[in-house]
């Protein structure tokens, strides 16, 4: 029995099951211990949690070397490699709570990439908690339904030919036979989010 052990058991159910099954009863039986036993080396399941989280998210990538778009669309699709990898993190990581350290590497990470900008510190700060809104807002679309545009103008084919006039729009876009863009809302919203960043970085040049 170990720390490490216990804290990779949990994320092992977690992935399976959600966060929701993790419970310390779960993870001991999945050790072969008893409950208590747990209990000898985390002291409650928020505490597990966190431990889980920070070893889930693990270390942020290096992102020094590159400039502050590049960098921030890296940032950007590495967090959603591991939170679709682990999509239970963000359920973890929410509310007023101390960050540990892999995660909070994340956000020196995210940080640094705007540190060459002559944004003011509270815009480096919002464009980071932007850009991982995105990360996480596609995560939990990612996670409740993986089916692509294609996929789904498929299934809703039958009642937009049924009814074309009552749903012009939407049948005009699904059956747009240029499909460049499509399944790709992830990285058109990145794009938009960094075009935005981009006037503010000028705006802040010219102040």
């Amino acid at each position: 029995m170990t720390l490490d052990a216990i804290v990779e058991t949990g994320i092992d159910i977690a992935d399976r099951e959600g966060v929701a099954g993790v419970t310390m009863q779960k993870v001991a039986a999945a050790l072969g211990a008893t409950k208590m036993a747990i209990y000898r080396y985390v002291p409650g399941r928020d505490e597990l949690l966190a431990v889980m989280l920070d070893r889930a998210i693990g270390g942020a990538p290096d992102l020094s070397t590159i400039g502050w778009r590049d960098g921030l669309a890296d940032f950007a699709r590495k967090m959603y490699a591991r939170s679709a990898a682990h999509p239970w993190i963000f359920d973890v990581a929410n509310g007023v709570r101390v960050y540990g350290p892999n995660e909070l590497s994340w956000l020196e990470a995210g940080l640094g990439t705007l540190a060459t900008t002559t944004l003011p510190g509270p815009a480096r700060l919002d464009t980071i908690v932007l850009v991982t809104a995105h990360v996480r807002m596609l995560t939990a679309q990612h996670t409740q339904s993986q089916a692509t545009e294609t996929e789904i103008a498929a299934l809703m084919a039958k009642i937009l030919t049924q009814q074309p006039d009552s749903f012009r729009h939407v049948a005009s876009v699904f059956s747009d036979p240029d499909r460049a863009g499509r399944d790709n809302a992830f990285d058109f919203g990145l794009s938009r989010i960094l075009d935005g960043v981009a006037v503010l970085v000028e705006q802040s040049h010219e102040s």
